[in-house]
């Protein structure tokens, strides 16, 4: 009867820290699947980067190039602000045409084929950990706050402004070098002598130069791509029913929703790219708003560059959700 009793009154302890083990088992595991999937969005994320970042370097240049002032052009050398400004007369009459087949013709021209893909090592700095860090954070504030299975769309939206806000503010001081490298103006030598001849002469204002343009440009642009690129494929799922998605359809769902994001946030991009070439001519944003304003070309001043940017940044945003949703897909069958 005693060892009836004892062993009726142990069971519940038995099986109350059984059930104790198997949730604290349940959440380690939850963790660690946590921690592998944020580990694969950076790897797959910076993997894309890579590709789309030396494919579409020469749009990236040419739209820097359309979007540079006339003020640029002048006809001797000086020293701005530890970056000595190259005027020589080629330079000089690509600066001035605004076509895109003549920039390029003039780049090509003035200086090789090779320098339509000047900045191209700023840009790998920025672009690979950048996009890594992109997917990784939004994957975490997915999985972290989304309750429901499928997020609403003001959560997309929410979820790709934040995560390129952090992106953005951390990666601008090379932002800013590489922004200067593709304007073919300033003559650094490498990314770390442009990092220190800014700090030097402008400090920590110069390597931030642009930051609220930016986070105005980058941030609502990922938050409006994603809402729509999201959306467009929640809505093409549900036509197409049971099979899922191909590549095209993701590319092209991609494409769309850079389209229509690019369309409101260029204006931003135009203030960001002024701010960081000519960080002293300025006061503030709206300061150089007015100046592109009373310019030639008016409120046409604020769409400067559009087309290249449209197609480069449309086609980028495609290509790195295509790449990172299929090298997701290949690390999910590699684990199985």
């Amino acid at each position: 009867m005693i060892s009836g009793r004892v062993q009726q009154r142990s069971d519940p302890e038995v099986s109350g820290k059984s059930s104790i083990m198997s949730t604290t088992h349940a959440q380690v595991k939850r963790s660690k699947s946590a921690e592998s999937a944020a580990l694969k969005s950076f790897l797959s994320g910076a993997s894309s980067g890579v590709i789309t970042c030396v494919l579409f370097q020469p749009m990236d240049l040419i739209k820097t190039r359309l979007q540079m002032t006339s003020s640029t052009s002048v006809t001797s050398s000086i020293m701005v602000n530890g970056g000595m400004i190259n005027t020589n007369v080629a330079v000089a009459g690509a600066l001035q045409r605004n076509g895109i087949i003549n920039t390029i013709t003039n780049v090509v021209r003035s200086e090789s084929y090779r320098a339509l893909w000047t900045g191209l090592r700023p840009s790998l700095y920025r672009t690979v950990p950048g996009v890594g860090m992109y997917f990784c954070t939004l994957n975490l504030m997915k999985t972290t706050f989304t309750t429901n299975e499928t997020p609403t769309l003001l959560q997309n939206m929410g979820y790709g402004f934040t995560a390129r806000s952090i992106v953005g503010t951390v990666m601008l001081p090379i932002a800013v070098i590489k922004t200067r490298y593709e304007s073919g103006s300033f003559q650094y030598r490498s990314v770390s002598e442009a990092l220190r001849d800014i700090w030097r002469g402008e400090g920590v204002r110069g390597l931030f130069s642009g930051w609220s343009a930016t986070i105005a440009r980058d941030a609502p642009y990922s938050g409006l791509y994603y809402m729509f690129y999201s959306k467009q494929k929640e809505m093409l799922t549900s036509a197409r029913g049971v099979g899922g998605l191909s590549i095209g359809d993701n590319f092209m769902c991609g494409m769309s929703a850079g389209v229509l994001a690019c369309m409101v946030t260029q204006p931003a991009d135009v203030v960001k790219t002024q701010v960081q070439l000519n960080p002293t001519r300025y006061h503030g944003n709206m300061d150089c708003v007015v100046s592109i304003l009373n310019g030639e070309r008016g409120a046409c001043g604020l769409l400067k560059g559009f087309v290249p940017r449209v197609l480069r940044k449309s086609i980028i945003s495609a290509f790195s959700w295509t790449l990172f949703e299929q090298i997701m897909r290949w690390n999910v069958s590699l684990t199985k």
